[in-house]
């Protein structure tokens, strides 16, 4: 099977490049306001300490600690108590900014 797959080309390369920066810089945007989805795939990316590779194909990577420690595992129970953290959190801002007071500016003259 793999013979029969021809190398990626370089505009394919250069596609699958553009759009990850499409997605990331979405994503990133995404991450700015109480978007639970996105806020949910960042916690998974820290604690499971993905990074994307340089090479397109390989997609994401687990990066190593020191010392050799094994690499992140999450139950199936550790995922969903990560996702209700993340909701709480959220859920915690929406009612911290509810809250809050709102300022009004005086009006000039």
């Amino acid at each position: 099977m793999k013979d029969m797959m021809a190398p990626p080309s370089p505009s394919q390369i250069a596609l699958l490049r553009a759009l990850e920066l499409i997605i990331e810089s979405q994503q990133r945007r995404l991450l700015e306001g109480t978007n639970i989805p996105a806020h949910i795939r960042k916690r998974f990316m820290e604690v499971l300490r993905l990074f994307r590779d340089k090479h397109p194909y390989m997609g994401w990577k687990c990066e190593a600690l020191e010392g050799g420690s094994p690499l992140p595992e999450l139950s199936r129970d550790d995922s969903q108590k990560l996702e209700d953290d993340v909701v709480g959190d959220m859920i915690g801002r929406k009612q911290a900014k509810a809250n809050k007071p709102v300022e009004l500016r005086e009006r000039r003259p």
